[in-house]
């Protein structure tokens, strides 16, 4: 069962390295720099030149998105 949206959510330190391994098996970008945009900026996507993209669904232990934007999706670029 999902928590609520008001509920805290908490991963263990094994959920995180799960996920952070998932990323970094899918992708050979090693970003120093990660921005989360709400749907509200999403519109920061469309300026990501040459992104790898990840649907959340496909990224364990990754919360899933309640927005429709892009179909709720992690960016990469390498530059």
């Amino acid at each position: 069962m999902e928590p609520a949206a008001s509920e805290e959510c908490r991963y263990t330190y094994e959920q995180h390295r799960e996920t952070a391994d998932w990323l970094l098996d899918h992708t050979k970008h090693r970003p120093s720099l990660a921005i989360i945009c709400g749907s509200g900026l999403g519109g920061l996507a469309d300026h990501v030149k040459d992104p790898v993209v990840f649907n959340y669904r496909d990224i364990p232990n990754f919360p899933q998105s309640t927005g429709t934007r892009r179909g709720a999706a992690v960016l990469y670029n390498g530059h």
